[in-house]
């Protein structure tokens, strides 16, 4: 049984690596919440995305595919019984792309254990001191997520 740990974006990287959190990491570097979301297959919908990236920042179709799509598809790697950490936030932008990963989860076939890890400060609806994910994963020792 493995861990996956699905980050909401770069920024939060070396911080969760800091906190020391066993696991492996995916990180969602797009953002759901604007653009084009169709396509008939997942290789027509990265396609898509690419293109609107290209026509929106300038980005590079070949730079995009790796880093982007390469990321998300490592969540096919997910195995029957493994558990998988959606580190997102509590807002709109995070939660349209965590419902991408779920969907990417489902989409396996496995039987995984998929959930938001609850947080020293955190509240049924978000964090209550105003600090963000990072924020709290800064002054957290090491090791003070692995009681699940």
């Amino acid at each position: 049984m493995s861990i996956v740990h699905v980050l909401p974006g770069d920024s939060l990287h070396e911080t969760f690596k800091s906190a020391e959190i066993a696991g492996d990491v995916v990180i969602c570097r797009e953002a759901f919440i604007t653009g084009p979301l169709d396509g008939d297959t997942l290789d027509d919908f990265w396609e898509m995305r690419s293109r609107f990236h290209e026509s929106e920042d300038g980005a590079d179709p070949i730079q995009y595919h790796e880093p982007v799509a390469g990321e998300f598809e490592r969540l096919f790697d997910v195995s029957h019984g493994d558990e998988v950490n959606c580190w997102f936030e509590y807002e709109l932008f995070c939660s349209v792309n965590m419902w991408f990963c779920l969907d990417q989860l489902r989409d396996t076939g496995q039987n995984y254990s998929a959930s938001r890890p609850k947080l020293p400060n955190q509240t049924r609806f978000g964090m209550d001191s105003g600090n963000t994910m990072k924020q709290t994963l800064e002054g957290a020792s090491p090791g003070a997520f692995s009681s699940r």
